[in-house]
């Protein structure tokens, strides 16, 4: 959806629903990445909180066409290189 985005124009409401897909998606990555006890993780964890935080759909960051364009190349590289990472699987002591 990213890389389309880019390449093509679409009515506003397309990128209002992409808004809040990678919205959610960095915020679960974000939550994911930050449960792990590792300072990667916790690194990766703070750059999908950042995304998170700049795509969510309410307070909205307002940046031109072409300032988008780039943000959207280099967010849709974290979230393929994200997909590649190995999380830890958390373990319930009880």
């Amino acid at each position: 959806m990213l890389v389309v985005g880019v390449a093509l124009r679409f009515p506003y409401g397309y990128y209002t629903l992409l808004r809040l897909v990678v919205a959610l998606s960095a915020g679960f990555m974000a939550w994911k990445s930050m449960s792990a006890n590792n300072l990667f993780f916790r690194v990766v964890g703070l750059l999908f909180g950042f995304v998170c935080l700049l795509y969510n759909p309410i307070l909205i960051v307002h940046l031109s066409r072409s300032e988008w364009g780039p943000v959207n190349v280099l967010t849709a590289v974290l979230f393929v290189l994200g997909v590649f990472v190995k999380y830890p699987v958390a373990t319930n002591v009880v």
